[in-house]
């Protein structure tokens, strides 16, 4: 699919891309308390689609980036559906510090996963140009 959108878009053309956050904090709750991320429930054998809402794969932002960059299109802006700063309350804001350390210690691309946009989010958006 992004091979064909980044072939049909003009150079500096711009791309917006969402997608279920499985990476996102109300999906990593769903999958500690119902073993399966938040949009990816399975689906009774026999269904047309694996998983609930006619999702086929689950994706995080770290292979969307990989495949976004791997088609020749440069992403710009992250966000999610409680926008940039991500609305956190108090408690969120002292669960994201203990976590994103951890995360920072044990993941190179911790500058990505741990933006507040994408931590709290069910939902990823991202915004992606095609190089001139």
């Amino acid at each position: 699919l992004l091979v064909e959108i980044a072939r049909v878009l003009a150079p500096g053309g711009a791309l917006v891309l969402t997608t279920p956050n499985v990476l996102g904090r109300p999906s990593r709750a769903s999958l500690a308390r119902h073993a399966y991320a938040r949009f990816f429930r399975p689906n009774p054998p026999g269904a047309p689609t694996p998983y609930e809402h006619d999702h086929v794969h689950p994706i995080d932002a770290l292979r969307l980036e990989h495949l976004i960059r791997s088609v020749g299109l440069e992403p710009e802006v992250w966000d999610g559906d409680h926008g940039l700063d991500g609305r956190p309350t108090i408690r969120q804001r002292l669960l994201y510090a203990l976590e994103a350390r951890r995360v920072r210690r044990h993941n190179p691309r911790a500058d990505l996963l741990t933006l507040p946009a994408l931590w709290y989010a069910r939902v990823l958006a991202v915004s992606a140009r095609k190089r001139r």
